[in-house]
């Protein structure tokens, strides 16, 4: 699959694809080849759905880890190799989504106070306050927080998106 992995390499670095999404659909690929011991470019609409269902029975993967299959896959087929054909009928997993658990005021405070250095409590203290992800907390520069307006600047966020 040499080629085949350079050019898709290629197509999603042109794309501006994060390192995270890159790996991940090449990997889909990957595993694709493997398992029919043959180029991804040979098969056919039956194959590929075969591969899913065996994934989802064998290995059990979550619907979210589905969905990524699925994408890399479209990708693949209608980017890479020209023949959407082959996953125009593969549907999108219906992917649950959960009311995130807000931990009660207790719960806060004996996380805060069981922060191992002063450093981390701070750290704990503004991911909560602001919302921030962890990576986005980490980082943060002393001239990303306005103290004076009550802003705080994170840059290259999820997505490589400022906010």
């Amino acid at each position: 699959m040499g080629w085949l992995r350079d050019q898709m390499e290629a197509t999603l670095r042109l794309r501006n694809a994060s390192p995270r999404t890159t790996r991940m659909y090449l990997g889909v690929i990957r595993r694709l080849a493997a398992f029919y011991r043959r180029s991804p470019a040979e098969l056919d609409t039956r194959s590929v759905s075969a591969w899913l269902v065996h994934r989802l029975d064998t290995e059990r993967i979550s619907p979210s880890n589905l969905k990524m299959h699925v994408a890399g896959l479209k990708y693949f087929y209608r980017e890479v190799v020209h023949r959407p054909e082959v996953v125009a009928e593969l549907a999108w997993p219906k992917v649950s989504s959960r009311i995130p658990e807000v931990p009660t005021e207790a719960e806060v405070v004996a996380l805060l106070a069981a922060a191992p250095s002063e450093m981390y409590r701070v750290m704990w203290m503004v991911a909560y306050g602001a919302g921030l992800r962890i990576s986005e907390v980490c980082a943060l520069q002393v001239g990303d927080i306005d103290s004076g307006r009550g802003v705080i600047v994170v840059r290259a966020g999820k997505g490589a998106k400022d906010r």
